[in-house]
């Protein structure tokens, strides 16, 4: 059984090795060889481009995961960078409104506001130890608060 396996085998391996031979020594057979070659070799190219496709999309989409989180962290690390700006600016503001006053400036944070509408109640974290007293006016770099 295995002998006329082998037989089977080696009858269309023989022909094949002839029309190469005869394809490569006679040109007017060259070019039908080529076309019977190019078929499979078409369709070999085919499906190797498209198993390539498939890794190279689990491949572009880790990629694209791994960038996404990136660009979330950069986008964290720009907002805070924003932030510092606007504080820096606002701090020169207020240096800048101390500097150019003619009396005497205690710096405050606002640490608390009334949650009512109505009125405009807030708290700052100085008091009459900080030479508070009642009365005394409040500013900002835009005016009279």
């Amino acid at each position: 059984m295995l002998r006329l396996k082998k037989k089977k085998i080696i009858i269309p391996l023989a022909a094949l090795c002839v029309l190469v031979g005869v394809s490569a020594f006679i040109p007017i057979f060259r070019n039908s060889i080529l076309v019977i070659f190019r078929f499979p070799l078409n369709v070999l190219s085919i499906a190797r481009s498209e198993i390539k496709g498939i890794f190279f999309y689990r491949k572009a989409k880790l990629e694209n995961e791994r960038l996404i989180r990136q660009i979330s962290l950069f986008n964290q690390k720009l907002n805070r960078a924003n932030e510092a700006f606007l504080e820096n600016r606002r701090l020169n503001a207020l240096l800048s409104l101390k500097e150019n006053s003619n009396f005497k400036c205690i710096a405050s944070r606002v640490i608390g506001r009334d949650p009512d509408n109505w009125s405009s109640i807030v708290i700052i974290d100085k008091g009459t130890s900080s030479g508070i007293r009642n009365s005394y006016s409040c500013v900002n770099f835009l005016g009279l608060v």
